[in-house]
């Protein structure tokens, strides 16, 4: 619930409530209680207490400055220098990238998740056509 009310509160909550798990564990998304598929949703046994709070100060810490401060810095000004069309097409091949990475740790994909990767990739590829074709019709139209 505080991850809701102020994004400061969302980190801590990450932090305390993921730190026993362990990947060999993992059943996948679909053996996952209903629970854990909602950002934001109920703790599975209630909100941590202050002292596990303090026992994670310095990966809370490092997460806030690092993840949070140096990466949006450095989001901006990579904006900045590529411009608002590329730096699009890069966050909206994140999950891309996540996928592939998942893949080079081992997981074996179904068929029909390569499908939806295969599916995501050619509507990126054709998104950031479709946009380059725009910009530069703009660019070749005659201004007024």
């Amino acid at each position: 619930m505080l991850g809701r009310v102020h994004p400061r509160h969302a980190a801590p909550r990450w932090l305390v409530s993921v730190a026993g798990y362990r990947s060999d564990d993992d059943p996948g998304w679909a053996g996952q209680p209903p629970r854990h598929r909602l950002v934001g949703g109920p703790w599975p046994a209630g909100p941590p207490d202050p002292a596990a709070v303090w026992s994670v100060r310095w990966e809370l810490s490092y997460l806030s400055v690092a993840g949070v401060l140096v990466g949006m810095l450095a989001w901006n000004f990579g904006t900045r220098r590529v411009g608002p069309l590329n730096a699009t097409l890069f966050i909206n091949f994140m999950p891309v990238m996540t996928f592939a990475f998942r893949g080079l740790q081992g997981y074996r994909f179904a068929a029909i998740e390569l499908l939806g990767a295969t599916l995501v990739v050619a509507a990126l590829v054709a998104n950031n056509l479709y946009l380059r074709a725009k910009y530069l019709r703009r660019l070749a139209a005659p201004s007024v």
